[in-house]
């Protein structure tokens, strides 16, 4: 991961939200690649992917209150609502898988404090799976910002929520398990029929 990247993403966090850098919590969220497989996890088959060393970075401070403030270093304006505001049906801006995660979440989970963050890393090359690692990320800091302690077979289903059931497109599980269950030096083999992974 780039140091000074990074450096630079707490720091614009801490200054913007009025924070001391130390509060400023991370998620890198990585990018994958799919030897095996792609576009055939939806139809339930078996794939395999690999986590890169590229990947999304997004710093977060946890907030008392409900309110969700997330800015971003690839897309103007602020996305900004309170988590028992948050629309059924996604707006259609760059916010809506922060409010995918939000609405994935409150189905078994309770979310009731808010966070502002800064997200950096939207890539710029086709088939890295951006849209699941942005996703994957909200999650993860939600769940922090609300002492949740989920492993990654939940998280995993509440990407597909965001993805399927929040956004409406047809994806299956690939994406999201590569960015969860992957390990350094190592091809995932995932079936998607059972979800076993090795």
């Amino acid at each position: 991961m780039n140091e000074n990247r990074l450096q630079s993403l707490v720091r614009e966090t801490a200054l913007v939200g009025g924070v001391p850098p130390q509060d400023v919590e991370i998620v890198r969220s990585p990018y994958r690649v799919c030897p095996l497989g792609a576009h055939v996890d939806h139809q339930l088959g078996n794939v395999t992917g690999m986590a890169l060393e590229r990947a999304l970075l997004f710093a977060f401070v946890p907030r008392a209150d409900s309110l969700v403030r997330v800015q971003s270093r690839n897309f103007p304006a602020e996305i900004a609502f309170r988590l028992e505001h948050c629309p059924d049906h996604p707006p259609g801006d760059w916010g809506d898988y922060l409010r995918g995660a939000v609405a994935a979440l409150r189905r078994g989970y309770g979310v009731g404090r808010g966070l502002f963050g800064i997200v950096d890393g939207y890539s710029k090359v086709g088939g890295l799976s951006s849209s699941a690692a942005v996703g994957v990320a909200y999650l993860l800091a939600l769940e922090r910002s609300n002492d949740l302690d989920l492993g990654p077979l939940e998280n995993i289903e509440l990407d597909r929520l965001i993805e399927n059931e929040y956004i409406g497109l047809n994806n299956g599980i690939l994406d999201q398990s590569t960015i969860l269950l992957s390990r350094r030096d190592r091809l995932l083999h995932l079936d998607c029929r059972t979800t076993r992974s090795e």
